[in-house]
C-alpha cells in the first residue's frame, strides 16, 4: 500500500495487523477510521483513466475490482482487486503490485493512497 501523505487508516492497518481497508471497516467503530470511508468517488472519467492504468498492467489478468474514493480534499484512495497470471513468482508479483500502485499517483496528483488486493 502506498501512502503519500499519511493517515489514521494505514496507521490503525499497521498497528493492528488488518490485512486491508475492508478488514479494518468491519473491525473498527473508531470515528476518525470511518469517516475516512464515507468520501465520493472520482469522475468516471477519471476513474475509467485510473482504471485503465492499472488494469493495463502486464501480469494481471482480471480485474475483479476497482474503486476510488475522496477521502478530504486532494486526497483520493483507489483500491482495486486483481487477478495475476497464476504462473508469476511471488517475488515477481510484489514488484508487480508496487509498480501497479505507482501508475494511478503518476495520472492524479490527489490520489496519494493505493491498495491493490492480488488473487492468482
Amino acid at each position: 500500500m502506498v501512502d503519500a501523505g499519511g493517515s489514521a487508516v494505514a496507521g490503525q492497518l499497521e498497528v493492528y495487523d488488518w490485512s486491508g481497508y475492508r478488514q479494518a471497516f468491519g473491525e473498527t467503530s473508531d470515528i476518525t477510521t470511518l469517516t475516512g470511508f464515507s468520501g465520493a468517488s472520482l469522475s468516471a472519467d477519471i476513474e475509467r483513466e485510473l482504471r485503465t492504468a492499472v488494469e493495463s498492467h502486464g501480469g494481471i489478468v482480471h480485474l475483479d475490482d476497482f474503486r476510488t474514493m475522496v477521502i478530504r480534499t486532494g486526497k483520493v484512495l483507489v483500491t482495486a482487486d486483481v487477478s495475476f497470471d497464476p504462473t508469476l513468482v511471488t517475488g515477481g508479483m510484489d514488484e508487480d503490485i508496487k509498480q501497479i500502485e505507482q501508475a494511478p499517483i503518476g495520472i492524479d496528483s490527489r490520489v496519494k493512497l493505493v491498495y491493490i488486493e492480488p488473487e492468482l
